[in-house]
């Protein structure tokens, strides 16, 4: 047994309203892996500081929508919500706790652009209009 980390992907669409990101569960990152996970939302791994703990799930998430129909468990997993923007994400010092190899980052270097952009380029604006909401479970 170990801790999974869930992540829902959404975009701010042109009315400012967020909505999910469709993206094939192939492609989702799901690593295991401790060190992630502590540098993300401050779980599991105390050692490393986190960057994006605590925040919760935003109000305006378009996930809302969805806990309509479904459990929060069932979409991110029992603990540890938070959230951060892409640019956030890809403003964080990764190279400083050797975490920049991790799939995760490298889906949101990436990968998450090319899905979400013509020719997988975002400007800044771009990319504080992408988020990641994120929540683990045991």
């Amino acid at each position: 047994m170990g801790c999974d980390i869930h992540l829902y992907f959404e975009k701010k669409n042109a009315n400012g309203e967020w909505e999910k990101i469709e993206i094939d569960p192939r492609l989702v990152p799901y690593d295991r892996y401790y060190p992630l996970f502590g540098f993300l939302a401050g779980v599991r791994d105390h050692d490393i500081t986190a960057q994006f703990a605590d925040r919760g799930i935003p109000d305006d998430s378009s996930i809302h929508k969805k806990l309509i129909n479904e459990d929060i468990r069932c979409l991110l997993g029992d603990y540890g919500y938070t959230y951060a923007t892409l640019y956030e994400i890809l403003q964080a010092d990764w190279k400083k706790v050797d975490l920049h190899d991790t799939y995760f980052y490298i889906f949101c270097a990436y990968t998450l652009p090319l899905l979400t952009s013509s020719w997988g380029i975002l400007s800044d604006e771009d990319k504080r209009n992408i988020r990641v909401v994120m929540g683990f479970d045991n």
